[in-house]
């Protein structure tokens, strides 16, 4: 007896079959994932005050031996970094503190809070504090440069940084001076000295003539000066002149500039004179 030929499988549901599968893993794995955002749950930061997912927020902000100063974190991930960053820029690498007790953290600690970069600058600082503190190191005196070496007396008194190429006299602690002794040296910037000090004696006792510009000396006496080469009088103090129809002999005081002494309202005698014409006034009120 012959038998019936087979039907051939309904192509569409050979191919919907693995789609079904696939959607109700997808779903699956959504419905997990709400659970595990469910189980995690979200609190406030209290520095950026923002609801913050708890796995952003450290175990145990920092080590300690006594238990029961040991706090729960309120503090980020995100905020840590920023307030390391600040800490490590502002402080010495051992004086860096917990934002929310001020306790001293460790290299451990500051290893896991803070961003790389933070951490490599944390160990540059103090590993340059660490050296500082051995007499035979020296930092760059170039204020661009954070390098230093060690540099011991047997060195000679020329330090060249390895980083800036900056070169300084350690004996006179100054860039160094090219082509002279510390001797030398020393001995010109004395000279330099007393020559800037003879020119701001000078420039005490000296004006130019505001007519022919010839210096003038002046110790003491009158303000009321005259240039022993052209003859122009002039105000020592503002330089305004004494001829002329708007000088000082026609005009009176008020030729003066308004910052000078000798102009009217800053002379003592008229305001002086002043007070004494109010009260007669007040007085003749009452």
């Amino acid at each position: 007896m012959a038998s019936a030929p087979s039907t051939p499988a309904d192509s569409s549901t050979i191919t919907t079959l693995p789609r079904k599968r696939r959607r109700i893993d997808d779903d699956a794995n959504e419905n997990a994932l709400r659970s595990v955002k469910r189980a995690i749950g979200r609190k406030e930061c209290s520095v950026c005050a923002e609801d913050v997912a708890r796995n952003q927020f450290p175990k145990v902000p920092h080590a300690t031996t006594v238990a029961t100063e040991q706090h729960a974190s309120n503090v980020c991930f995100k905020c840590w970094r920023q307030h390391l960053q600040a800490e490590v820029e502002s402080k010495e690498a051992e004086s860096l503190a917990c934002p929310q007790c001020s306790k001293a953290l460790d290299q451990s600690e500051v290893k896991k809070l803070a961003s790389s970069f933070t951490y490599r600058e944390y160990l540059d600082k103090a590993a340059k504090k660490c050296m500082q503190d051995e007499e035979e190191f020296h930092a760059c005196p170039n204020a661009a440069c954070s390098w230093g070496a060690f540099f011991a007396k047997d060195d000679g008194n020329v330090f060249i940084c390895q980083e800036c190429n900056a070169r300084y006299c350690m004996s006179c602690n100054v860039p160094f001076h090219e082509g002279q002794t510390c001797e030398q040296y020393v001995s010109s910037q004395r000279r330099a000295e007393e020559e800037d000090a003879s020119i701001a004696a000078v420039a005490r006792i000296s004006r130019p003539c505001p007519h022919c510009g010839i210096s003038i000396d002046k110790y003491t006496g009158c303000d009321h000066v005259t240039c022993q080469r052209c003859r122009h009088e002039f105000c020592w103090e503002c330089f305004r002149p004494y001829r002329g129809a708007r000088g000082i002999f026609r005009a009176g005081n008020t030729a003066h500039t308004v910052n000078c002494r000798y102009y009217p309202n800053n002379l003592p005698n008229l305001r002086l004179a002043e007070v004494e014409e109010e009260s007669e006034e007040s007085e003749e009120d009452e």
